[in-house]
């Protein structure tokens, strides 16, 4: 993963020994910095989630249960008592009956019954 767009990934300033992988424009550790909406600041979320917050105990020790649903595109599943994890695993949409709650985590910026391609949502229920 490239730290930025410049030349050899701006690793170094000098011809590398070995070719340097080619990546998308913008894609590197310095423009996930700064999108608000990037992988990396998803990812720190997630931790954040995980380490502090009230949902901890769910997501640390809460047990693993797969829920039922039509699409197998879709991998669902509780975890613990009161989350409810869903996340769409194709490039196409999927409809799906969400459960009222609070959302904490999404990878976009809103929920619907329809999953967008490659969402994941966290809900906390009651």
């Amino acid at each position: 993963y490239p730290w930025n767009d410049k030349a050899n990934g701006g690793f170094s300033d000098h011809q590398p020994w070995l070719p340097v992988a080619q990546q998308a424009p913008g894609v590197n550790w310095q423009d996930e910095q700064i999108d608000p909406d990037s992988v990396w600041h998803f990812y720190q979320k997630l931790c954040q989630l995980r380490n502090d917050s009230p949902l901890r105990s769910d997501l640390i020790d809460g047990d693993f249960t797969p829920l039922t649903v039509e699409d197998e595109h879709i991998i669902a599943y509780a975890r613990g008592k009161h989350l409810r994890i869903y996340v769409n695993l194709s490039a196409a949409s999927a409809t799906i009956d969400l459960p009222a709650g609070r959302i904490w985590l999404n990878n976009y910026p809103d929920a619907a019954p329809t999953l967008k391609p490659y969402q994941a949502i966290l809900i906390e229920v009651n």
